[in-house]
């Protein structure tokens, strides 16, 4: 149950940031946590009160003590256990911070903005540790690899991804290929391999040890807007502007599975087994068998468009946001809905 009442708080803190929070009741086993979430509503005010612009993002430490929210020129840490501030980091008036990465260890944040610049800031001393400069583009996006040797940046505004070493400050290695701006890029667990894809319509499969391009993969009919790596990384599932899902072999770049197609994706989740493909589809939450994409289950009960879904309890439950922040908790089994969290208390969502 900890990790439940973890996803919600994260979802909750990270997302929304309401001065109220109530929920609806329910008969199993997550009303326990009742108590618990009755109290973040005073939390989420005093985190929203802490910063004079609104919060784009969070990070929960590991030890879940901790949280960090920043906004569009500030980043703040809290404590989890009374709402109180820890830390405040200043990054200036004038930059308008895009993300921000913790190292492996928690020692240290990364944080990258609109200047071209990267902060690297010591959470022990509130202080900044260094800065990482020459950047040509505004920054899309940021990845530590290497036990937080390396770091990966990509721009939607550039067509290279660059291997920086953070001790020398110095670029190792630009991988070049695509003919568009990234939008973003993947790792696999064992770092050996990189994954990116771009506007260019294509993703293409690296090796981050030499820089070499294994792969390509090319979908010249389909503008893809989002991919995920399966949990057993053996597949990529793509997403396209004309919400199209499709699922491809990571060795071979062969379609597996070809046009997955309904009125609106927004978020695809896999489970650990590698069976079945979760996806957010308009108002309702689809289960699809992931070799053949057969729909086996459509879980409806939303009103608005739902936006975000995770899988949490070893994929045995799964949690759907949809717009005007509107929280439910599903049986994967059953296809049941368990509970409604209603994050603001005024929302027009009906149960």
């Amino acid at each position: 149950m900890k990790q439940i009442h973890r996803i919600i708080t994260v979802i909750l803190l990270s997302l929304f940031f309401q001065s109220q929070t109530t929920i609806e009741k329910g008969t199993n086993e997550i009303s326990r946590n009742e108590q618990k979430m009755q109290g973040l509503g005073k939390l989420e005010l005093v985190i929203q009160n802490g910063h004079s612009d609104s919060i784009r993002g969070t990070i929960l430490t590991k030890d879940e003590k901790r949280l960090i929210s920043y906004s569009m020129h500030t980043i703040k840490i809290w404590s989890l256990e009374n709402g109180k501030l820890i830390m405040d980091l200043n990054e200036g008036e004038y930059r308008y911070i895009h993300g921000i990465q913790l190292t492996s260890d928690e020692k240290f944040l990364f944080t990258y903005a609109d200047n071209f610049e990267i902060n690297i800031w010591n959470l022990s001393t509130g202080k900044l540790h260094r800065r990482l400069e020459g950047f040509d583009r505004e920054l899309g996006g940021i990845k530590l690899i290497k036990k937080d040797k390396k770091l990966l940046t990509y721009s939607p505004y550039n067509n290279s991804i660059k291997i920086w070493n953070i001790k020398t400050g110095i670029v190792e290695k630009t991988l070049t290929g695509h003919t568009s701006g990234l939008y973003n890029v993947l790792v696999t667990k064992d770092e050996q391999k990189l994954i990116s894809y771009s506007k260019d319509r294509t993703i293409r499969i690296w090796d981050l040890k030499t820089g070499n391009l294994l792969k390509t993969i090319s979908d010249e009919t389909n503008f893809i807007i989002n991919i995920q790596l399966t949990p057993d990384e053996k597949k990529i599932i793509t997403i396209s502007e004309f919400r199209i899902i499709n699922s491809w072999d990571v060795e071979t770049g062969k379609l597996l599975v070809d046009r997955i197609s309904s009125n609106y994706y927004c978020n695809i989740q896999v489970t650990k087994d590698n069976t079945k493909l979760i996806v957010s589809n308009y108002k309702s939450i689809e289960i699809r068998n992931m070799e053949s994409g057969r729909l086996e289950k459509k879980l409806l009960g939303h009103t608005e468009d739902v936006q975000k879904i995770f899988l949490i309890e070893n994929d045995k439950l799964i949690i759907s946001v949809s717009k005007f922040n509107v929280i439910k908790i599903w049986d994967m089994v059953s296809g049941n809905l368990l509970r409604t969290i209603n994050t603001v208390a005024n929302n027009d969502e009906k149960y």
